[in-house]
């Protein structure tokens, strides 16, 4: 009797989910209370779907964000196209003091399109607000989604609505992440009124909006390499202005002060798969018209890769199991029949740490139940593989809530044994995503009945594994499939090869000598490619030594990553030369180079033009390969010098050598 008084209950509770949680408040009062008589301008028009009164109020239960939105469709803005909304009448009851009017385009039948105005406003509450657009907002004739999104704290409700009867079914929409990642339907929620929101359109001075974008509105796949955005202008236009972004509440300025019909988009501005926003104002020589603001979407990078994976717990005591409050109970097995309750832990580092998780389902191996009212829940930080008993129940008891479980779950009955599979919602793919650059994510699973009911799952020492079907999608970085290095005589010769480049502006090359890499040069990246590319630099002028380089791979948007290193023995050139000094001509140092063929005992001095010694270099036994000394000629005047290299080697072999250089000051 106890199970179906409780299956009675939480039936009328799934139900009323939504309904419950958007917490409903009803004032004193009956129909025409708090009414709102708008006085609109002969040249105006207010559409609306409610009769002007509040009648009710609602807000999220324990506060938090969401939004309302009245969806005015062509049959009502199609006569007003060429029009703009200038102002949105709301009425906010409780518990704030600014809304975030939010106004969309044409979208689908359930969803609103281009965001096409979002500005915070202050109101006033228990009172209709009428609150003037910073900008006005074109009607096109097509669907315009009018409303706003409030943020406020628990016990109060700021929405207002009339309780007129619902006058279009698709007419009042809602969203909330609290309830769900979708709008939803007003009267869904068993709240037969209308939202206490409407928008004034009239008619507004200026040349008129500017027409015909290219790209085209709401277009998709536009090449990165777009280099321009057109649009034709109204005749009275004299100038214009172009506004350009990603936030199409917040467009930046970038081009002004003419009667221009293009803008060129910067090489390198424009990202793979994401939204852009722009909008033209035209100016006449008196007013403004503030254009539409339209959007284009770029192409998916060619590196966007989607994979499926299914991630198993490791083989080790307690990536599953079993806790009651005080002890772990076991090291493998999933009970839930109170007061225990279990924990799954899966291996996550083969997915990369850049991934996007696009879906995850829980999928486990039922043993044993009855009649179970169960959840998979969050366990955040707490590792249940190192955590103590107490810890991890209290972190998975915590969350079997319906709209914070991965997995809200009541069996009609006991269920087969054997397989089972369910989706893993509300916060589930954020925190997963979350947990892959720690390798691991956890989840707790309990069963919300009492005593008698309970289902447990095979672990990860039992012959079904549970396991989570991963889908997510990353962007394949730069992959370098090689890295040498090879000297000769004093040269170091660096060859390299990446599989794919993605966004990659080149390489920096680093040389470590012993006190610290330095950048010795740079090779430029082919960007995004998925084509085998080869690349080379070679280090030239290298004293005899050991040395180590790296590549530091750099994407365009200053982004870097480092290579493996490489190690080099150079041995130095073997043979005698006196090179030429560089820089030449200089001021007021200069660097002088040789090579030995063997050791040797070498003198290398400066003469004047008269032939006259000025410096001795150096006067020392040498070992064989390539030396370099700085020449500093700052107590020296301007003119032609030359320097002598005079080496005797181990050998017996004599080396004489005479280079001119100059001093300009």
């Amino acid at each position: 009797m106890k199970k179906f008084n409780l299956f009675l209950v939480s039936l009328f509770v799934s139900l009323l989910f939504v309904a419950s949680t958007l917490a409903q408040f009803s004032p004193s009062g009956s129909n025409g209370v708090n009414k709102h008589n708008f006085v609109p301008t002969e040249a105006s028009t207010t559409v609306r779907y409610d009769d002007g009164s509040n009648e009710n109020s609602i807000g999220l239960t324990g506060g938090g964000i969401f939004e309302v939105s009245a969806r005015f469709r062509p049959a009502l803005m199609g006569p007003l196209a060429g029009q703009a909304v200038t102002q949105v009448l709301v009425y906010i009851n409780t518990g704030v003091t600014a809304v975030t009017v939010k106004i969309y385009g044409a979208g689908t039948a359930t969803t609103p399109g281009t965001l096409l105005y979002s500005q915070s406003h202050p109101v006033t509450t228990v009172s209709w607000n009428t609150i003037t657009l910073n900008s006005a907002v074109p009607v096109d004739g097509l669907d315009l989604w009018v409303g706003y999104e409030v943020n406020h704290g628990a016990s109060v409700f700021p929405a207002g609505l009339d309780e007129n009867g619902v006058l279009d079914p698709d007419g009042d929409w809602i969203f909330a992440a609290a309830v769900g990642p979708t709008w939803q339907h007003l009267g869904a929620l068993g709240l037969p009124g209308n939202w206490n929101v409407a928008a004034i359109v009239e008619s507004v001075s200026g040349p008129g909006p500017a027409t015909n974008p290219s790209p085209a509105n709401g277009a998709t796949n536009v090449p990165i390499t777009a280099s321009q955005a057109t649009w034709e202008n109204p005749a009275a236009a004299v100038s214009n202005a172009f506004y350009f972004g990603t936030a199409p509440g917040s467009l930046t300025l970038l081009q002004s002060g003419s009667l221009a019909t293009s803008f060129n988009i910067p090489p390198g501005i424009l990202q793979y798969g994401t939204a852009y926003y722009w909008r033209v104002n035209e100016f006449s020589a008196t007013d403004t018209t503030v254009g539409p603001t339209w959007s284009f979407t770029t192409e998916q990078s060619p590196l966007l890769v989607q994979d499926t994976l299914d991630v198993y717990p490791q083989n080790l005591d307690y990536w599953t199991g079993t806790a009651n409050t005080t002890a772990k109970t076991d090291v493998s097995e999933v009970r839930t029949l109170r007061p225990e309750l279990g924990w799954m832990v899966f291996d996550v580092s083969a997915i990369p740490a850049s991934a996007t998780i696009l879906s995850s389902s829980f999928n486990a191996y039922v043993n044993a139940n009855n009649w179970p009212w169960w959840s998979v829940t969050p366990m955040g930080s707490v590792n249940p593989v190192t955590a103590d008993a107490a810890t991890i129940y209290a972190q998975a008891d915590a969350n079997t809530a319906t709209g914070v479980a991965y997995v809200f779950s009541n069996e009609g009955a006991t269920i087969p044994l054997g397989w089972i599979n369910r989706p893993m919602g509300n916060t589930a793919n954020p925190d997963l995503q979350a947990a892959l650059s720690q390798g691991w994510f956890a989840v707790g699973v309990v069963d919300r009945d009492v005593d008698t009911y309970f289902i447990n799952f095979d672990g990860w020492n039992q012959p079904n594994k549970p396991y989570l079907t991963v889908v997510y999608e990353y962007i394949v970085p730069v992959e370098l499939t090689s890295f040498t290095a090879a000297a000769v005589n004093d040269k170091v010769t660096l060859n390299w090869s990446t599989a794919t480049e993605v966004n990659n502006n080149g390489f920096q090359v680093e040389r470590n000598s012993g006190n610290g890499f330095v950048t010795v040069g740079f090779v430029d990246g082919k960007g995004t490619t998925t084509e085998v590319q080869n690349y080379s630099f070679t280090d030239a002028g290298i004293a005899a030594g050991s040395y180590t380089y790296r590549l530091k791979q750099v994407d365009f948007d200053g982004s870097f990553e480092y290579s493996s290193e490489v190690e080099v023995d150079v041995l130095g050139v073997r043979e005698y030369a006196l090179n030429q000094n560089f820089p030449n001509p200089f001021n007021p140092s200069t660097m002088i180079s040789f090579s030995l063929l063997v050791d040797a005992k070498v003198s290398l001095k400066v003469f004047d033009i008269l032939g006259q010694e000025v410096m001795t270099i150096v006067n020392n036994n040498l070992s064989a390969g390539a030396h370099e000394y700085t020449f500093d000629a700052s107590n020296f005047n301007s003119g032609v010098y030359f320097y002598r290299i005079e080496a005797t080697g181990v050998d017996g072999q004599n080396f004489t050598s005479v280079k001119k250089m100059i001093l300009t000051k």
